[in-house]
């Protein structure tokens, strides 16, 4: 084993996980709606949540935990698939008939607490034991000044990295303390030694992720969204555009048919071996390393200032836990949900199913049971939880179409039919449609 590979985690505090990791981490599913408990005798109520068979599994082996300690009370589990998921959540909660605990989707928690079908969670502070979370999480499951939702896991971004291909051409991983001008001079080099038509960089132009991280770094710590909606600068953009146009211009960046044929992760130019990189969420590591035979690391993304090692990055949860509104239920699911996201037995059970749990007790009690994977999932998300600003990360109502809007001019300018300019007025119409 080389000597970058064998510092990449302990020198620098980055993951590492070979090809050969194993399990991956769950993936969504879908929850049928039922009729609530009912208001007399021991309490009753629903629990819906999407997950694998591995996410069922440890989810119930936490509900017959508590069912062993709370003699009496019932938990209906509701799951399935994740298509559909949210839209059968929605219709059940339009008729007044939802889950009393449901798991929501981060992207879709602004268009949920918008509706007013999820409870007041600061009405439950003891008993899900609030003081517990960072401020930045508790931020990310607010909207409308009303805390409406608790991170089941935490994750945070990151740049993957090919290391099989950087030890092979000679390059080292970079250092945590990078810019954006230090990434491009890197791409551009490592497309060179490479060659093949093997590009230094995945397109990150339209990334939302990878373009809320520099927004937040020229704008002043604001992102593509604030409580209003769409908080994009033109000039943020445009300069953004035109950062990846000359690395487009350069040869660096990976060909627009290349990102056009993505589908899934397991199309991405990482793993069809086309390009060195991926921004996606630290979870996804061991997912991804099993789609390819070459060893993956993950470094935190450049930042415009280099005294600030993960800039603006942030931790937060892509599952949420919340309450419906209307549940006759509400203090028998909040006293589950604090169980569920506090309790020492319970998170050694669900382990990192659903992200680093985000209770600090939890987390250092977890932390000697972990197995090297596990530890340097937890590890990187810790380094970014330390060394960032991490002011939490959520989305606003119409995040779908700016998305959307995004993809379509970051292609614009990939095949050419497009200038910035024209890309980046695209873009904000398109996206106020």
């Amino acid at each position: 084993m080389s000597e970058q590979r064998r510092t990449a985690l302990s020198r620098r505090g980055f993951l590492r996980i070979g090809a050969t990791a194993g399990l991956a981490l769950g993936v969504g599913i879908s929850a049928t709606s039922c009729s609530s408990g009912g208001t007399g005798g021991a309490p009753e109520f629903r629990f819906s949540w999407w997950g694998s068979s591995d996410r069922n599994r440890v989810t119930q082996d936490v509900i017959d935990l508590y069912a062993q300690r709370h003699e009496g009370v019932s938990i209906t589990p509701s799951y399935g698939g994740y298509d559909n998921y949210h839209e059968k959540l929605l219709t059940s909660a339009a008729g007044g008939n939802a889950p009393d605990l449901m798991q929501i989707q981060q992207s879709l928690l602004p268009d949920f607490a918008g509706r007013g079908v999820l409870a007041d969670l600061n009405t439950f502070r003891d008993t899900l034991e609030l003081d517990q979370y960072d401020d930045s999480t508790l931020e990310s499951g607010t909207f409308g000044g009303v805390l409406t939702a608790l991170s089941l896991g935490d994750s945070a971004p990151g740049m993957f990295m090919d290391l099989t291909v950087l030890d092979d051409a000679g390059v080292a991983l970079p250092e945590a303390q990078w810019t954006w001008d230090e990434f491009a001079a890197f791409a551009v080099d490592l497309t060179r030694r490479v060659g093949g038509g093997f590009a230094g960089t995945d397109n990150l132009a339209g990334n939302m992720w990878a373009l809320e991280i520099f927004a937040r770094q020229l704008q002043g710590g604001v992102g593509v969204f604030d409580e209003t909606g769409l908080a994009l600068e033109e000039d943020t953009l445009t300069e953004w555009f035109t950062f990846w146009t000359e690395l487009m211009d350069a040869g660096a960046v990976v060909s627009p048919e290349v990102t056009a044929e993505q589908s899934s992760d397991d199309s991405s130019p990482l793993i069809l071996n086309k390009a060195v990189n991926l921004v996606n969420y630290a979870l996804l590591l061991t997912s991804l390393s099993g789609m390819t035979d070459h060893e993956l690391a993950i470094v935190s993304l450049p930042n415009v200032d280099p005294a600030k090692p993960a800039g603006q990055q942030w931790v937060s949860g892509s599952s949420w836990l919340t309450i419906y509104a209307e549940s006759e239920q509400q203090d028998a699911a909040a006293d589950f949900a604090g169980f569920f996201l506090n309790d020492v037995d319970a998170g050694l059970a669900l382990r990192l199913d659903r992200g680093i749990p985000p209770n600090v007790e939890v987390r250092e009690a977890l932390a000697p049971t972990l197995d090297e994977r596990e530890t340097a999932v937890l590890e990187y998300v810790e380094y970014v939880r330390a060394s960032s600003e991490n002011k939490g990360y959520k989305l606003a109502s119409g995040s779908a179409a700016v998305s959307t809007a995004l993809a379509s001019a970051s292609e614009n300018l990939a095949f050419g039919s497009k200038a910035v300019a024209e890309a980046v007025g695209g873009f904000f119409d398109d996206s106020q449609r």
